[in-house]
């Protein structure tokens, strides 16, 4: 039967033909400190109004929110998986969690082991405090095409120079801020902590690509990021 659960709202992202989000729930666990919890739909990606609240607003991290879950759909790597479902049951907004307050939670609920899924894909979503980051965007003014993305250390594991994908939708709408008329910008760990403060990552496994389950950058946390608003036009 199904119950309800109130989840702190830690990543909504754009995917290949929807929308992904993900969080925590009151459930403690002994890895994540946290029980992480992606709903999905039975048959098909959320979608934009499978996220939208009675209001007409957008899901977006920092929300608690409560939203009746069904069974638990684990798929490896993503062991997180729940069954929802939104046209019979809208999430609630309970309240939201600024980002300062956001940063403060995260550190307080970093993933004991991130290698589960920085290597070995065990599971699919950590949220870890990296030693240095970089972040870069790039937009085509002639395509259109529009990149973020960020490279990080994290203890002895580091990505390559060109760093993960990012696919939060804030971060992706900070950056086409932060770019203004500019085609390309890239900020290196200095320039980061100056414009925002420290920084905490939720790193994820996407759905399987080409034969790979590619990592992502689903959610970026720091005391100053500014609230973005979002175009749906150009997730």
């Amino acid at each position: 039967m199904s119950h309800p659960h109130d989840i702190l709202i830690l990543a909504v992202t754009r995917m290949r033909g929807g929308i992904c989000v993900a969080g925590m729930s009151g459930a403690a666990d002994p890895i994540s400190r946290l029980q992480w919890v992606r709903p999905i739909k039975q048959r098909s990606p959320l979608l934009l109004g499978d996220i939208r609240y009675a209001s007409g607003a957008l899901m977006r991290a920092g929300d608690v929110i409560n939203w009746r879950m069904g069974a638990p759909q684990p798929d490896p790597p993503h062991v997180e998986d729940v069954l929802v479902n939104p046209i019979r049951d809208r999430a609630n907004l309970l309240r939201q969690l600024d980002s300062p307050r956001r940063a403060e939670f995260c550190a307080g609920h970093l993933d004991r082991t991130p290698a589960d899924v920085l290597r070995y894909e065990t599971r699919s979503l950590c949220l870890l405090q990296p030693d240095r980051v970089r972040a870069s965007w790039r937009r085509d003014s002639y395509s259109g095409r529009y990149e973020t993305r960020i490279a990080f250390q994290w203890r002895d594991f580091a990505t390559d120079d060109r760093g993960y994908p990012v696919t939060d939708l804030a971060w992706r709408a900070l950056g086409r801020a932060w770019l203004q008329s500019r085609e390309q910008l890239a900020l290196d760990d200095a320039a980061l902590r100056e414009r925002i403060g420290a920084i905490y990552l939720v790193v994820g496994r996407g759905r399987q690509f080409a034969g790979h389950h590619w990592p992502l950058i689903v959610g970026v946390h720091a005391p100053g990021l500014p609230k973005m608003e979002i175009d749906e036009e150009s997730l």
